[in-house]
């Protein structure tokens, strides 16, 4: 069986990683990789502000290069805990390189969403600090239409969740893709 890369993106605050945790603790199917952790691991840091990206293309080949290494230490499915949408440096909502995509070979892109004043409660808790609500609303629309595009162009298939998602459908979801 050919192993996939599952993309699990959502806007910061909606839920990922508590998803992954609560859903995946007992799990031996997936591999579970964090974006941020991968760039993290293989660039040094640089800071743009809150939730802000300094070189969102930047990053994308820092991550698609650290996600070729690590993809060869792996033999499971991954699941790449990330975004397709985020804040540039100049405080626009941008979509990440469809190239990226394409090269990291992305069998499908999984889309948690979330009620907008939920996501900002979560981030005011977590980080001390919130985005703006039509922030959120935009990237979240934005995440939306980009995942439409990105199937009508190229065939990746998505699937839009929220957090009441069960670990079995989340598995099947995963197999269609």
């Amino acid at each position: 069986m050919i192993k996939k890369t599952v993309l699990l993106s959502g806007v910061h605050g909606v839920g990922k990683g508590y998803f992954l945790k609560k859903k995946f603790e007992n799990d031996n199917r997936f591999e579970i990789l964090g974006a941020s952790s991968l760039i993290s691991k293989y660039k040094k840091a640089d800071d743009a502000g809150y939730k802000k990206v300094q070189n969102v293309s930047n990053n994308q080949q820092i991550l698609l290069d650290a996600l070729s290494i690590e993809k060869n230490k792996i033999a499971k499915d991954i699941i790449l805990d990330g975004h397709i949408c985020m804040i540039n440096a100049e405080g626009n909502v941008e979509s990440i390189p469809e190239r990226f995509l394409l090269d990291a070979e992305i069998s499908g892109i999984v889309l948690l969403q979330d009620d907008v004043d939920n996501i900002i409660q979560r981030q005011a808790e977590r980080d001390g600090v919130a985005l703006a609500k039509n922030i959120v609303k935009e990237i979240q629309e934005k995440e939306a239409k980009y995942c439409e595009q990105l199937f009508l162009k190229y065939n990746i298939s998505y699937k839009t969740i929220d957090n009441s998602c069960e670990y079995i459908q989340f598995c099947e979801i995963v197999d269609r893709m």
